[in-house]
């Protein structure tokens, strides 16, 4: 995943949500790709993006059916 399209996602979020000590985990698209994007939560106004990766089949699932919608 490159830095550009990480950044599209991050201006296209379609589903997130809260996992585990100040980690949110983030999903959305990028041209045809469906990146996941897990951000950390330094201080309540700024994060780090921790990584990005291919989305799972299951996060993947997740965009399809909230694209329907």
């Amino acid at each position: 995943v490159s830095i550009s399209e990480a950044e599209g996602v991050g201006r296209k979020i379609i589903y997130h949500r809260k996992t585990d000590k100040n980690r949110y985990l983030a999903v959305g698209r990028s041209g045809n790709r469906i990146i996941t994007l897990i951000i950390r939560r330094l201080e309540p106004t700024t994060y780090f993006l921790t990584t990005a990766r291919d989305a799972s089949k299951k996060e993947r699932k997740i965009v399809y059916e909230k694209e329907l919608s």
